[in-house]
């Protein structure tokens, strides 16, 4: 978005869509199905499938739009009435790769979608339990790696079975970094976990890297991180309590936002300039050096 004002235009739908009367008591277990490189959570509440994709420890970078699309058409043939794919955005390495449609990749991703709901199912269950914890970062911490909205953990229980989804306020984190937590996190206790990463650009053009931006865990102490969320998703697991859930489904319309191909025209400028700058230092570095080495041969006895 261009805007403040056009991201007051979506907050203002967001708004129109609260105070929802179709609550429902039922949700499936937490389900993750794996395709090659692509692994695809879902969890159904109510008769809405929600589906995480990462393929992690491979670096990746944005699900393209139509992509996202064709894996929701996948999730609905499957007989739910609707679905919403998240994009993890949660291991970013030196070599970013946009996950495109017509890919076999992309052929992966439809069909572990629709293998993810398929089991999800058939795990259904009319009661479900839920907390929710939220941590936000000190003054420096986005600076680092994570945005001012922190750390966001969600524990849902479904017949005995605890998933935890971990958000964090950064953009994209470090190849490997994802295992660890899941792997902390699962011993508390819960089942299932999973982390993804808000793709926020607050923190972005802090650094001087190629990216722009620090991934979390790139800067920032890993250890603290993960100690952070462990007792985070501690605090959610012994807290979960009965709930319902509802969902409204709403389009923002007039909104103007900078397209794919403006970006890519933005960045590919960006590129440009910093390295003609690049260029134009190194000349007067070396023209400085050579000036020195002259001074020094002229008045040197």
């Amino acid at each position: 978005m261009v805007s403040a004002k056009e991201i007051e235009k979506v907050l203002k739908t967001v708004n129109s869509s609260l105070g929802q009367s179709n609550f429902a008591s039922k949700a499936s277990r937490f389900v993750t199905y794996t395709k090659d490189e692509v692994k695809i959570s879902c969890q159904i509440f109510g008769d809405l499938a929600l589906l995480i994709v990462t393929l992690s420890p491979i670096s990746f970078d944005d699900v393209s739009p139509d992509l996202g699309e064709q894996v929701r058409e996948a999730a609905v043939s499957e007989g739910i009435k609707e679905a919403f794919l998240i994009d993890a955005h949660n291991c970013g390495g030196d070599v970013l790769t946009p996950v495109s449609s017509n890919t076999e990749t992309a052929k992966k991703m439809i069909h572990a979608a629709k293998m993810a709901v398929k089991e999800a199912k058939s795990k259904m269950s009319t009661k479900f339990k839920m907390y929710a914890v939220q941590s936000t970062p000190d003054d420096l911490d986005k600076w680092e790696d994570i945005g001012p909205a922190g750390i966001t953990v969600y524990v849902v229980e479904v017949e005995g079975q605890k998933a935890a989804y971990i958000v964090i306020d950064g953009n994209n984190m470090t190849p490997g970094l994802r295992e660890k937590i899941l792997d902390a996190a699962k011993k508390t206790g819960v089942n299932e976990a999973e982390v993804m990463t808000s793709d926020t650009h607050i923190v972005n053009a802090v650094s001087l890297t190629p990216k722009g931006y620090n991934a979390v865990g790139q800067v920032g102490d890993q250890k603290k991180l993960i100690a952070n969320i462990v007792n985070m998703v501690k605090e959610a697991s012994e807290k979960v309590q009965p709930v319902k859930v509802a969902y409204s489904i709403k389009n923002a319309e007039k909104i103007k936002i900078v397209g794919e191909k403006q970006m890519e025209t933005l960045t590919t400028q960006i590129v440009k300039s910093v390295s003609n700058a690049k260029k134009s230092l190194s000349i007067i570095i070396l023209a400085a050096l050579l000036n020195i080495l002259l001074q020094i041969l002229i008045f040197v006895p």
